[in-house]
């Protein structure tokens, strides 16, 4: 599969990019669990809509680390560079690579985690995203984008997190895999 760079962003662009969604979510697990979780490509494979996820650098895993996405049913497919990492607290990836035929531009997507008490963690998602102009109009494509990347698609993220760390979270202890 040929893969082209992207614009690469740091953290800022959450707050500039043209097409910007968050969400959070309540989840019944200790920061420390659904971390692990998010950090573990086994993991994602099992909640998220991709089809494919490892780690392309070898562990352990920090900022700078790389790993492979291939996302179902679209071209989002690609490479990834994790920008934050902080155990239990941040972790973020950065797009650096898409397919060949992708509209990303750029994208930025972070994951925070906070402490809420009695064993819960106030989960937040944030995704930036810039199109390339590709084939639609860009008035169409940015439409899209926000169809597929705005808050409803946020919460069902956090939801199918949710629903994978209260069952599945003990199994990510171990966070090089």
């Amino acid at each position: 599969m040929k893969l082209r760079p992207t614009d690469v962003r740091d953290a800022s662009f959450l707050d500039v990019a043209p097409l910007r969604t968050e969400g959070s979510l309540l989840i019944q697990a200790p920061p420390d669990r659904v971390f692990n979780c998010l950090a573990s490509a086994e993991s994602l494979r099992r909640w998220m809509p991709v089809t494919r996820s490892a780690w392309t650098s070898d562990a352990p895993h920090g900022v700078g680390s790389t790993r492979f996405v291939g996302a179902r049913r679209s071209r989002a497919t690609g490479n990834q560079v994790v920008t934050e990492w902080e155990p239990g607290a941040t972790i973020a990836f950065c797009t650096t690579h898409t397919r060949r035929f992708s509209p990303l531009r750029s994208h930025y997507e972070q994951w925070t985690i906070a402490d809420a008490g009695r064993g819960t963690s106030h989960v937040t998602l944030r995704f930036g995203q810039q199109l390339r102009p590709f084939l639609l109009p860009f008035e169409v494509s940015e439409m899209v984008s926000i169809a597929i990347f705005g808050p409803r698609f946020c919460r069902l993220l956090l939801g199918r997190l949710a629903r994978h760390v209260s069952e599945f979270g003990y199994l990510y202890q171990n966070l090089d895999d």
